[in-house]
């Protein structure tokens, strides 16, 4: 595997509530991380279909960009926020003839990574000038939603594409919907309140949007304003959208996908929320409930949205 270190002041790790933190992303950066990121990776690719990469949509026009142009130009990836590396290295090994990069904060560390795959440790923020026009595709997944400046990250990814070049666009969206598409009513805290029909997840997901707006500024809500995220740059031209919703309790497939992601998110969370002032018995209380949710009869679905663009010739 290569691994390369770029500056990033911004990047320091520190222990936080029993976890490995740094002053960017508002969830952890250690090893239960990165797995709880693979679960979250096999979940898209259930999402997905095909080979589960990227838009089946999306799958002719992909081939085509990547196929090589002459001997001494290999096509080029990249991953931004690569997480655990899964998805760079699974796009390495469908494309062994292209050269795939990760980029991430913390580097990424996959147990097997192909001969055409690297990773860079680097904050994408402090810019990308020397992949200027060089990349076919450009993939982020989960990123957006942790980034102070959206707009000047999408002027970055702009200004990497080649023309013609590919931009896959994916995140989660904070609200937990019911089976009728109708969001649902957070629980609530005071023992006094009859919590049927409210979801503790809705109630996590809003302290913990409030402990990362309180630490890192206004965060953009994800899968509401993808199209606006496009449309700063009108020279992306959007060629396909979906909206998925995953039942959190699953009873079919993958059953333990769905629980088992639910759960590690929630844990996952806890430092956020723990330093932003809720009580570890508080906190504690939110997260058993979360798994009483996800393990339960209650039909409880999270949104996931995809947008994929090209940059206009």
């Amino acid at each position: 595997m290569t691994s390369e270190t770029s500056d990033s002041k911004r990047t320091s790790l520190r222990e936080e509530h029993g976890r490995s933190m740094n002053n960017v992303y508002s969830l952890p950066v250690d090893k239960p991380e990165r797995k709880r990121l693979d679960k979250q990776h096999r979940m898209w690719k259930r999402l997905l279909g095909g080979n589960g990469l990227y838009f089946a949509e999306a799958c002719g026009l992909i081939r085509e960009v990547l196929e090589p142009k002459n001997a001494s130009e290999m096509p080029f990836i990249m991953d931004i926020g690569s997480g655990s590396g899964i998805w760079a290295v699974e796009m390495a090994e469908l494309f062994p003839h292209a050269e795939v990069i990760g980029l991430d904060l913390v580097e990424s560390k996959p147990p097997i990574v192909p001969s055409n795959c690297r990773f860079i440790t680097k904050d994408i923020l402090s810019g990308l000038e020397e992949y200027t026009g060089k990349v076919d595709i450009v993939h982020a997944r989960s990123v957006i939603s942790h980034l102070p400046s959206t707009d000047s990250f999408i002027g970055f990814v702009y200004n990497c594409l080649k023309p013609g070049g590919i931009f896959l666009l994916g995140d989660g969206n904070p609200t937990i919907y019911d089976e009728n598409g109708k969001e649902f009513e957070p629980a609530s805290l005071d023992t006094g309140v009859d919590n049927t029909n409210k979801s503790w997840m809705a109630l996590l997901m809003n302290i913990y949007l409030n402990s990362m707006e309180t630490k890192l500024g206004p965060r953009i809500i994800m899968g509401k304003t993808q199209d606006d995220l496009m449309s700063k740059e009108p020279r992306l031209e959007v060629r396909g959208r979906k909206t998925f919703f995953d039942l959190l309790n699953c009873p079919e497939g993958d059953t333990d996908l769905s629980k088992s992601s639910g759960a590690a998110f929630a844990a996952a969370v806890k430092p956020a929320v723990l330093g932003a002032g809720v009580s570890s018995e508080t906190v504690e209380r939110i997260v058993d409930n979360v798994y009483q949710e996800v393990t339960g009869p209650m039909k409880a679905f999270s949104r996931w949205d995809i947008t994929w663009a090209i940059k206009q010739t």
